[in-house]
């Protein structure tokens, strides 16, 4: 007695035959059917299924891409391509943010728990999942320690996850369950070998690995106290006589009187040009400039000489605002200046808070470019020497700005950043490199802050990365009749075949080398690609000029 073998879809008559490749990720694979022509054509969707005796593989909630007419040896037949199920993937928005770390280093956190920047990678594919309406699936294959950083910018649910996944070394897997499941990339079942094996082809492939694989973390910050010196606009000019105002210090300015200590800061009526007397009053004792050089083992005791340094307007040190997020504090200026108090002819007492001085109260503007302060109104020491010495006299105000700031080599204008590297070759075939730009390390005036928990995310990193270059095996296998086998991290393709031939089963472990299917790292190219630039018409578009050009496994 011959058994059963075919395959049905709904709205079509006598098929010829069909085949269909499931590969991971979230692109749709198409089946390709061919049928005898018929009257009364109204096949749009519903569940393609295999037969072979007793055995039935369904693949619900399919859809009918486009068919096309031919001519063969058995004359004008109908060949028809249907999408699985995920084609309704390509649907959705998702615009969210997470993990993103204050500048110690930690999640922030807003002091309720529904309102924390900190998931989980297993509570991200949960939320992307059921933004894609999937009810049923596992997630617990990801790494649950890892945090990465997430800027979901109005993108499919279905390519935030492929990019979780490709990140902490996983794949989407839609089984023939109809559920999705996360695999680790590697880890699965055997083929099964037993009567039905028609050939088993296997190999051994060692990868393509580089000797080192590096974490590059985001550019360190140093906090230190940088002192700062009076400066002032100068009045030089260009050929056009175009005031070209550069700062200099305070004692070179050109039209300094015989000495700024005798000046009173809020007229300078020594300063005889008005123009001049203008510049003056706009910045002497209110400019101040950091010092150069810059002492450099105040910053990173590691540097031998100075390097470029790019200043930020805030420090690593943090306060928590009122919403409890960990924010940066703002630059503060402190150190001995004069407070400007009727009868009071001293400076500022000293703040036991800081090492010399206390804080300047009035506000000031940092220009970051030019490591230039410049105080809302004038900040200098006052110094009574006796009537007969010349009384009271301006001295600059001995100030220093606490802020941080990141540092550049001088030669080739990198930045100074953790690199955590981890060998996994021998040969000599460089690095490759993972950026985080959200984790970096801090130091507070050369001292290194915790990065133990940074050191555990790049290690998180790195153990994705490397499970890439896990030695594989690679094996194809082709059965007789219907094999149900369900991929997994290693088992990467499964085709089945029936028509006027018979029924077949082939599968592909550790490779993906069946029908001329694109490869995972093609697919999720093209997915990235096609997810930054395109709209979605352009999208079905590019979908059917790859079917075209890689056959009907795309």
């Amino acid at each position: 007695m011959s058994i059963l073998q075919y395959a049905t879809f709904p709205g079509v008559e006598r098929v010829v035959s069909c085949s269909y490749t499931r590969t991971h990720g979230i692109s749709p694979n198409v089946a390709v059917l061919t049928c005898a022509p018929q009257a009364n054509f109204s096949a749009e969707g519903g569940t393609l299924r295999f037969l072979f005796g007793d055995l039935t593989l369904d693949l619900p909630d399919c859809k009918v891409d486009y068919f096309s007419l031919q001519r063969n040896a058995m004359g004008e037949v109908w060949q028809f391509q249907i999408f699985d199920r995920r084609w309704k993937w390509k649907f959705g928005a998702v615009e969210a943010q997470y993990n993103h770390r204050d500048t110690d280093g930690k999640i922030k956190y807003e002091g309720d728990a529904e309102k924390s920047w900190e998931k989980t990678p297993q509570e991200l594919a949960e939320i992307l999942l059921d933004d894609m309406n999937e009810t049923s699936y596992d997630v617990s294959a990801l790494d649950n320690d890892a945090r990465p950083l997430i800027n979901w910018d109005v993108i499919t649910p279905a390519e935030a996850l492929a990019r979780l996944c490709d990140e902490l070394g996983c794949r989407v897997v839609l089984t023939f369950a109809n559920t999705v499941k996360i695999h680790k990339v590697g880890v699965g079942e055997e083929l099964p070998i037993n009567e039905l094996v028609l050939t088993n082809s296997q190999t051994i492939n060692p990868p393509e690995r580089p000797k080192t694989l590096t974490v590059a973390y985001g550019p360190t910050r140093y906090q230190t106290d940088f002192f700062l010196e009076a400066v002032g606009i100068d009045n030089d000019k260009d050929a056009d006589g175009n005031l070209i105002g550069t700062i200099v210090s305070f004692g070179d300015l050109a039209y300094k009187p015989g000495t700024w200590f005798a000046e009173e800061p809020r007229h300078f009526y020594g300063v005889i040009d008005i123009e001049d007397r203008k510049l003056a009053l706009a910045s002497v004792w209110r400019y101040y400039r950091i010092d150069r050089p810059i002492s450099m083992n105040r910053v990173a005791p590691e540097w031998a000489e100075e390097a470029d340094v790019e200043f930020l307007n805030e420090q690593v040190n943090t306060y928590t605002d009122a919403d409890g997020n960990k924010v940066p504090k703002p630059a503060i200026c402190y150190g001995v200046y004069h407070e400007e108090k009727e009868g009071l002819l001293t400076n500022v007492a000293d703040d036991p808070a800081f090492s010399l001085g206390a804080k300047v109260p009035w506000n000031f503007t940092f220009d970051v470019e030019k490591g230039l302060v410049i105080f809302s109104q004038p900040t200098y020491r006052v110094l009574w020497l006796g009537e007969s010495a010349g009384g009271l006299q301006h001295r600059p105000a001995i100030i220093r700005i606490r802020t941080a700031c990141l540092l550049r080599f001088p030669d080739d204008r990198r930045y100074s950043r953790r690199l955590e590297h981890r060998q996994i070759g021998q040969a000599e075939t460089g690095e490759r490199v993972l950026r985080h730009e959200e984790l970096y390390r801090t130091y507070i005036d050369a001292e290194l802050q915790s990065d133990t928990e940074l050191k555990r995310q790049a290690g998180y990193y790195l153990d994705a990365a490397e499970r890439e270059y896990n030695q594989e095996y690679p094996q194809s296998v082709t059965y007789a009749g219907l094999q149900q086998l369900e991929l997994d991290g290693a088992i990467q393709q499964v085709t089945y075949q029936c028509g006027p031939r018979g029924f077949t089963t082939a599968a592909s472990r550790n490779t993906e080398d069946l029908d001329r299917t694109p490869s995972y790292k093609e697919k999720r190219q093209m997915e990235s690609q096609a997810a930054s630039r395109i709209t979605q018409a352009e999208a079905d578009k590019i979908v059917k000029d790859l079917q075209r050009t890689f056959g009907s496994s795309v």
